[in-house]
């Protein structure tokens, strides 16, 4: 059944038509209850509840290990030529919190947890926690998996034991190194959760994806090796220059926050602005966008340095033809 998500970005929201699949039984009816239990519960109080199962469904979605787990994995797939810092900035716009509050409250996660006196209207109203069912979710589904796959080894095992000949056999009893049985059925687990989550997390990913990104990256890249900031600072020490001043007219010369144009469901960025008075009056502005202060004002410099080096070649050049033609 596809149906539209609204994806939100500090700010942005974008409307996604999702191919939902069906939510997938957890078989395990222990770990049932623990997905939608909170530890404010009597009968687990002081132990994690649900919170146990979140830090796994969390690293399913987000561990940085790009041959095991998902999102990494689904990141490459689709983007191939990314480069690793691309995937990371992705990822993060991929999984956060909104995003797992928002395919909780579709599968009405929220509304079936239990949760003790006091805890339930917070938890409603968080979506952080509400977040965290997603997770808890995933890890129950997870660990319901290995169990089942371990139920079936061990039947598996049983009847060969039971066939061999004259009852004796070299096979393992299965209680044998039980600690370790599960962790052979991890892989298998995993890819039994891989077509669920596909069929909403790949319309999610292609939705994230701001094609200014790359030219954002190179922009910031050649900015750094500029070093256009300090330039200007020491120009305005040596009086080449009248006056340097940064994000003129903002609250503490600091960068503004804006919300992203291109309404592609990525983050808001900060808006830093460098303006030059040159030694003959003329100003020259400057602006650059950034995921952070540092960055927008490293952008901001280069842009203003760079109509600067411009400016005065212009006026040397002019000066070079004018001594020509005397």
């Amino acid at each position: 059944m596809s149906e539209t998500l609204h994806q939100a970005g500090n700010g942005n929201t974008t409307d996604i038509e999702v191919p939902w699949p069906d939510l997938p039984p957890i078989s395990d009816a222990a770990l049932q209850r623990l997905s939608l239990t909170h530890k404010s519960i009597g009968s687990i109080a002081s132990k994690e509840g649900y919170e146990m199962l979140a830090h796994v469904g969390d690293a399913i979605l987000l561990a940085v290990n790009v041959e095991e787990f998902f999102i990494t994995c689904l990141l490459r797939d689709l983007f191939p030529k990314a480069n690793k810092g691309d995937i990371t900035e992705l990822r993060s716009r991929l999984v956060d919190r909104e995003m797992n509050c928002q395919i909780a409250e579709h599968y009405e996660l929220p509304s079936n947890v239990k949760a003790g006196k006091g805890v339930s209207e917070t938890l409603q109203d968080s979506i952080r926690q509400k977040g965290e069912l997603w997770e808890a979710y995933l890890g129950a589904l997870f660990y319901s998996y290995v169990k089942e796959f371990d139920r079936q080894e061990t039947e598996t095992t049983m009847n060969i034991a039971s066939l061999s000949i004259g009852g004796h056999s070299s096979v393992t009893s299965p209680t044998d190194n039980h600690h370790y049985s599960h962790i052979q059925f991890h892989g298998r687990a995993f890819d039994s959760l891989v077509p669920f989550l596909e069929a909403p997390y790949i319309p999610f990913a292609r939705n994230v994806v701001d094609p200014g990104m790359k030219h954002q990256k190179d922009l910031l890249d050649i900015a750094s090796r500029s070093k256009s900031k300090a330039e200007l600072q020491e120009m305005k020490q040596k009086e080449q220059i009248r006056e340097l001043v940064d994000n003129k007219g903002k609250e503490n010369g600091k960068p503004t926050l804006v919300k992203d144009e291109d309404g592609n469901g990525g983050k808001d960025k900060f808006k830093a602005t460098c303006e030059v008075t040159m030694n003959d009056g003329i100003i020259l502005f400057g602006e650059g966008f950034g995921r952070n202060y540092k960055d927008a004002e490293t952008i901001a410099a280069y842009m203003v340095h760079v109509e600067y080096k411009k400016r005065t070649h212009s006026v040397s050049l002019s000066k070079k033809m004018t001594h020509k033609r005397r």
